[in-house]
């Protein structure tokens, strides 16, 4: 990626579950106030994973800007994204719950792209 910004879009989240290997992957909020994987489309996401928590410790969650994330297949750029139910970015589909656009291609699963932050609705 040729440049990665941060615009003041990080937030701060206790982990809700071990996300020591989920560094760029989508998060939502379990229910108590914690980052846990989000696990379908239709989640309400609260952004991507910056950093590698482990259960219980703070992680960083970029919710506007640019992030690096990492693809769950094939994506074209300039695409819709949301989560998968792992976690890992896909274009997303009516009704799916947004959480980027694409800013460069993925030839498949585990690429990681480039992605503008914006939370959103299909």
């Amino acid at each position: 990626m040729a440049t990665e910004i941060n615009t003041g879009g990080d937030i701060s989240v206790l982990a809700g579950a071990d996300l020591s290997a989920k560094q760029f992957f989508v998060v939502k909020d379990n229910g108590s106030n914690a980052a846990v994987l989000s696990a379908a489309g239709t989640d309400t996401h609260l952004g991507i994973l910056q950093n590698k928590p482990t259960s219980g410790k703070v992680g960083a969650v970029r919710t506007a800007g640019i992030s690096k994330a990492v693809a769950g297949a094939a994506i074209t750029s300039g695409a819709l994204l949301t989560s998968d139910g792992a976690g890992k970015v896909i274009a997303a589909s009516a009704n799916d719950i947004v959480v980027g656009i694409a800013r460069s291609a993925a030839s498949g699963a585990n690429i990681i792209l480039p992605v503008l932050v914006r939370l959103g609705k299909a």
